[in-house]
């Protein structure tokens, strides 16, 4: 046994394409219950407003879509008009090349120079560490310090209301 919601879509249909909207459907009186019939596959729906793959007519469609899509193969040119330098071809090209490897070479300068830096101020931590200072609360600090005064203030004064409603004051 189908699925009724089947049956259903099955039931529209075959009842569309066979009464091809000619309001037979609504005389019916809507969708009827019907058991499920062998449905063969057609080679061509002549509803469709396609033609088959495999008609004479499609082909020549193709054909000539085809043909007229294909670029018209040109003519060999042994020879430009003018040359790279008398267009400034050559001038532009080398400009852009050059002004690229430029910007290049100095990103890469300052990587090098964020990454020194980087190694100097991990040392940094590294001999307050040995000095027994905490560098947990040394990083705070800085991050405090980068701070104007109003937004310090904010920022403790919301850490103090928290600490009240949890009741950690």
């Amino acid at each position: 046994m189908m699925p009724r919601a089947w049956t259903w879509s099955v039931t529209c249909l075959c009842v569309m394409r066979c009464c091809a909207f000619s309001g037979a459907f609504a005389m019916r009186g809507g969708p009827q219950p019907m058991e499920p019939k062998e449905v063969s596959v057609m080679a061509h729906d002549p509803w469709s407003a396609r033609e088959p793959k495999h008609s004479a007519g499609a082909k020549a469609k193709k054909a000539a879509a085809r043909k007229a899509t294909e670029p018209e193969p040109e003519a060999p040119a042994d020879e430009a008009m003018f040359s790279e330098e008398e267009t400034g071809e050559a001038c532009v090209n080398t400009v852009a090349a050059g002004q690229l490897r430029a910007f290049v070479e100095r990103v890469e300068r300052l990587e090098e120079d964020k990454k020194s830096v980087g190694d100097d101020i991990k040392e940094v931590y590294a001999e307050m560490k040995a000095n027994g200072f905490d560098t947990k609360a040394v990083r705070a600090i800085i991050r405090l310090r980068k701070k104007d005064q109003a937004e310090r203030q904010e920022e403790e004064a919301m850490i103090d209301l928290y600490k009240a409603a949890m009741g950690m004051a």
